[in-house]
């Protein structure tokens, strides 16, 4: 559900309230004050970035707070294999 702006004109500022698109009021009474309080104008937040960025936006998201279950701990890290050619001393170190 889409969230609208309202303006108070008693100087209480500025709230927010979620209505059905097609349901919308040009008017929500001031949660503060309960004067009538007209609809601002607001830009659209629209959004151009593809699918795959917002896969893995909603992913991210999704693992703060339902992160998964690790089954086991991770394996050994391979060690490097020694070498034994007397070639591969003379070779800078990294």
């Amino acid at each position: 559900m889409p969230v609208y702006e309202f303006r108070c004109p008693a100087d209480c500022g500025r709230f927010e309230v979620r209505h059905p698109m097609a349901l919308v009021p040009s008017a929500e009474s001031c949660p503060s004050c309960a004067a009538e309080s007209p609809r601002m104008i607001a830009a659209v937040g629209l959004s151009r970035s593809g699918s795959a960025v917002h896969r893995a936006m909603d992913q991210a998201a999704l693992s703060a707070s339902e992160p998964e279950v690790v089954r086991g701990s991770p394996g050994r890290a391979r060690n490097s294999p020694v070498t034994t050619d007397p070639r591969h001393r003379k070779l800078p170190a990294p």
